[in-house]
């Protein structure tokens, strides 16, 4: 009952993490690369970026959103638990004490 209920907070929590991981993403790799003119990152289907680039700015946006998603699921749970003493995640497992 208690993840139905979280549902929509998740779902809200998603959407802020994507776009907060874009804008940290985009300033990680500003700060990174400083030959780039425009502050974008070389895409891999770019047919003049350099192999090394595109991976490792595909790498390190890949990481940025898995990072900041991570840490707004355990935050938004955390607090949806502390609000309603409901854990809206996986019920640990019982301890064969």
């Amino acid at each position: 009952m208690g993840r139905l209920l979280y549902k929509p907070f998740g779902i809200v929590f998603s959407v802020l993490a994507g776009k907060i991981a874009a804008k940290l993403f985009t300033a990680i790799w500003a700060a990174l690369d400083k030959d780039a003119s425009d502050g974008r990152p070389p895409r891999p289907t770019e047919p003049n970026a350099p192999v090394g680039k595109a991976i490792a700015a595909t790498a390190i946006e890949a990481a940025t959103y898995a990072g900041t998603r991570a840490a707004f699921d355990r935050a938004g749970v955390r607090t949806f638990h502390y609000l309603t003493g409901v854990w809206a995640g996986p019920k640990p497992p019982k301890s064969k004490r």
